[in-house]
C-alpha cells in the first residue's frame, strides 16, 4: 500500500506577471508530494468567479444550518425545563393527593370522636344532670 502525503507552499513572487483569467494576478503555488516534489504552478489566491459563488453559496448553508441547530438547542433547552417543571408538577400534584388523602382521613376520625363524644354525653352528663337535679329534690323535701 503506498502512502502518500502532500503540502503546499505559496511564494507570493510572480516576476512574470501572470495574471489569471480574472485580470487578477496569480501567485507560484508549490506541490510538496511524494510523486511531485517541488511541482510549481500559478492560482489567485482568492477565490473568484464560479468559486467565489459557490463558497458563499456554501457560507450561507452553514450559517442557516448553524442558526437551525441554535434553535433546536433552544426548543431543547425549553423542553428540558418544561419537563423539569412538568415532574415538580407532577411530584407536587401526588403531594397534594397525599395531602388530600390525608385530611380524608382526620376527617373520619373527626367524625368518629364526635360520635364518641355524643355517646360520652349522654352516657355521662345526661343522667349527671338528672342525679343532681333528684338529690336538689331530695334535699329541699327534707328541708321543709
Amino acid at each position: 500500500m503506498t502512502r502518500s502525503s502532500s503540502s503546499s507552499t505559496i511564494e507570493y513572487k510572480n516576476e512574470k506577471d501572470v495574471v489569471c483569467n480574472c485580470n487578477h494576478l496569480a501567485n507560484i503555488i508549490k506541490a510538496w508530494t511524494d510523486d511531485n516534489p517541488r511541482r510549481s504552478w500559478y492560482d489567485v489566491e482568492k477565490p473568484h468567479g464560479w468559486q467565489r459563488d459557490v463558497l458563499i453559496g456554501a457560507r450561507d448553508v452553514m450559517r442557516q444550518q448553524k442558526k437551525e441547530i441554535m434553535s433546536l438547542i433552544n426548543k431543547v433547552r425549553a423542553l428540558t425545563v418544561d419537563g423539569e417543571s412538568v415532574e415538580k408538577k407532577k411530584r407536587s400534584t401526588m403531594y397534594v393527593k397525599q395531602a388530600c388523602e390525608e385530611c380524608e382521613a382526620l376527617k373520619k376520625e373527626v367524625l368518629v370522636l364526635k360520635k364518641r363524644s355524643t355517646v360520652y354525653h349522654n352516657v355521662l352528663i345526661t343522667p349527671s344532670i338528672g342525679f343532681t337535679i333528684v338529690i336538689g329534690v331530695i334535699v329541699g323535701m327534707l328541708k321543709w
